[in-house]
């Protein structure tokens, strides 16, 4: 899927203080080698003027990812200026320098922060840092749990991309997206802040359980908590399900809350009329329904176990996305089904309407934005019964 930007060039800002070192200094150079294997001219800023000159010279970062040959495309540059000409920024350095190095960043250009934690002096999470220091700019967040090395390797490598602008979060996806490096676009720009912040707490307690010699049973019981932990601080700071709860019948609700469909299956998508859209040719990706509601749109979803079939009817439908960005079609042939249902969410899309979003292991996306659904379930029926 080729990029969206008019003249695709990204930037990875980096702030180097020779005095520390981490991984995080990592990720901005094996980010800036990733953007160059998926076509785009890079920029590597470097707030030290010593290591952007070794980089000029000798194509590599002998401090931060020493070993790895950058690619004769990969410009080096201790001057912010050099950013100008950008279409896209990619924030990496500290959580706590994110506001400093943020006022050199001088433009219109989409930012995207790689920095994971909270401010300590304000108690913000990164983009509301960013959005305090650059009110307006069109921001994104890029988290893992990912390590530059390996990514930069070529080892299979996953990551989010959060930003509220669909059309933002798709382009950067497919902009960076190259080899066994796969982003995936969200709109949940809190839960993926949130969850790079607090994670790194379980990391570290997950170290002192490896170090202490406390076993698999307590590494297990600390991640399986640690995570109800954290969905508990994300409802409390706004995650949307229970927030949403009034407004969802008891059967919509037990869906979302507890339905197992992660790696179900999609059987099938009907719109009012009775036509099913059907494989598309790349041109005409994503598909898009007008949205001159009341348009309504039928889907069955098979659970993880093959055991339940729940139906899901989608009412006053404004909106309807679907978006398979890769090879592998979302659709296809009858009786066949439709791809591995991967993950969704239930969120608010404002003025009375919801929003459902579905992402599949292919990497294809189901969106609605609707204001009445209809859920309900029953026992697979297979040909013995």
């Amino acid at each position: 899927m080729p990029s969206a930007f008019p003249s695709p060039s990204i930037s990875a800002c980096e702030r180097y203080r020779p005095y520390r070192r981490g991984r995080r200094r990592r990720l901005g150079t094996a980010l800036a080698c990733l953007a160059r294997r998926a076509g785009r001219r890079v920029t590597l800023w470097s707030r030290d003027p010593a290591i952007a000159t070794a980089i000029a010279r000798d194509r590599a970062n002998p401090v931060y990812l020493p070993g790895i040959a950058l690619d004769a495309g990969i410009e080096a540059t201790a001057d912010p200026e050099g950013l100008a000409a950008c279409d896209a920024l990619l924030l990496v350095c500290p959580a706590q320098a994110v506001r400093d190095v943020a006022r050199h960043l001088a433009g219109a250009a989409p930012v995207v922060i790689c920095a994971k934690g909270i401010e300590a002096s304000t108690g913000l999470l990164m983009p509301e840092v960013l959005n305090d220091v650059l009110p307006g700019r069109p921001i994104a967040m890029l988290s893992g749990p990912s390590f530059a090395e390996e990514a930069v390797q070529g080892l299979p490598t996953a990551v989010s991309i959060a930003t509220m602008d669909p059309a933002l979060g798709r382009t950067l996806a497919a902009s960076l997206a190259a080899g066994a490096f796969r982003p995936y676009w969200t709109h949940d720009v809190l839960g993926v802040a949130l969850g790079g912040a607090v994670k790194n707490v379980l990391a570290i307690a997950a170290g002192i359980v490896e170090g202490r010699g406390l076993g698999h049973n307590a590494a297990a019981a600390l991640v399986t908590r640690g995570f109800a932990e954290m969905a508990r601080l994300g409802q409390a700071l706004g995650a949307e399900l229970e927030t949403l709860k009034p407004r969802l019948a008891s059967e919509t609700y037990k869906f979302f809350a507890e339905a197992d469909v992660h790696d179900g299956e999609l059987l099938d998508l009907v719109v009012a009329d009775g036509s099913r859209p059907a494989p598309l040719p790349e041109k005409a990706r994503p598909w898009t329904e007008p949205g001159n509601y009341p348009v309504q749109v039928r889907i069955e979803v098979l659970d993880s176990y093959d055991e339940l079939v729940w139906r899901l009817w989608y009412k006053n439908v404004r909106r309807l996305i679907v978006d398979f960005p890769t090879q592998e079609p979302l659709f296809y042939s009858a009786g066949e089904g439709f791809g591995d249902w991967g993950y969704h969410e239930l969120s608010d899309a404002g003025s009375g309407f919801l929003r459902h979003e579905v992402l599949f292991a292919t990497g294809a996306i189901l969106l609605f934005e609707f204001k009445e659904l209809d859920v309900s379930f029953s026992a697979r029926q297979t040909a013995t019964s």
